[in-house]
């Protein structure tokens, strides 16, 4: 009896020491494999991770900053959207950090104060008239004396290339009083706005011209009578133009308004029930 005791309590103690063993072992693999999990999590932490290059508006300096990759597309957010990857992390970087228009390689729009690609000036001009340049024709180069003129800066007229419409009235159909009276350079935009804010929605001169959207560009309008006459003087360069009757924005009295005709450049005042053509313009 005494010996089937021993016998039955060694084998208990066995198993209990087998169990203890296994439970071991086990712990020891799943440590193994948590420590092993880690470093590859870190690992692809490590290589989620790229370097950029990041210019700092507040002290002018450009360093390299990590992100992860995924975070890459959104880091622009904080700033003006350009940021570049490391090997073009070099002095003469994004220029202005808080618009997303200047940075290097940008187009350089000459003459307005601004270095656009931020190579440290900004380039004079070069422009003359009937040049191809932000959607259209350059019609017109302000000169000394010129409404909106500026000393060493080029600004002026752009004609769209070609004609809006060959048969178009003034008016939508409704005589009223408009209010855009100006005829002088640069108070063509104005006579427009009046314009279409007094006909309302419709086909007509003025809406035509403010409803355009050309080259990118969607601010064109229908050009005041001085505007219309450098047109006329700057046709052939401009081209596109044919002999006939041209709107102007500029308005006389509650019927009438000034066109021009391009065979001679005489101006004359129209009832607004005409048909004539029309020609949009913006300015530079």
């Amino acid at each position: 009896m005494k010996t089937k005791l021993q016998f039955l309590t060694r084998g208990i103690l066995m198993a209990v020491l087998l169990c203890f063993g296994f439970v071991s072992c086990n712990q020891e693999e799943i440590s193994l494999d948590t420590e092993e999990n880690a470093q590859n999590d870190e690992s692809l932490r490590e290589a989620d991770k790229i370097d950029i290059c990041h210019y700092s508006k507040d002290d002018d300096t450009w360093f390299i900053i990590q992100v992860s990759a995924n975070a890459w597309p959104g880091h622009s957010l904080h700033g003006d959207g350009y940021v570049t990857e490391v090997n073009e992390c070099v002095p003469g970087g994004d220029c202005d950090d808080t618009d997303a228009s200047v940075y290097p390689g940008a187009t350089e729009i000459c003459g307005d104060g601004i270095d656009q690609d931020c190579d440290g000036i900004d380039e004079g001009c070069t422009l003359a008239i009937g040049d191809d340049y932000q959607g259209g024709k350059i019609a017109y180069i302000l000169q000394l004396g010129d409404p909106g003129y500026v000393a060493d800066e080029t600004h002026g007229i752009i004609a769209a290339p070609s004609d809006q419409s060959t048969d178009i009235q003034w008016y939508n159909g409704s005589f009223t009083t408009t209010e855009a009276t100006g005829t002088a350079l640069g108070t063509g935009q104005a006579n427009t706005t009046a314009i279409v804010t007094s006909q309302g929605v419709g086909n007509y001169a003025a809406q035509v011209c403010n409803d355009l959207v050309l080259g990118g560009y969607d601010d064109w309008y229908l050009p005041s009578k001085d505007e219309l006459n450098k047109l006329y003087l700057n046709r052939v360069a401009v081209g596109g133009f044919v002999n006939a009757f041209y709107w102007s924005s500029s308005e006389i009295n509650v019927t009438t308004a000034w066109l021009q005709t391009f065979n001679n450049g005489n101006q004359y005042d129209a009832t607004k029930l005409n048909d004539a053509y029309v020609r949009a313009v913006r300015v530079f």
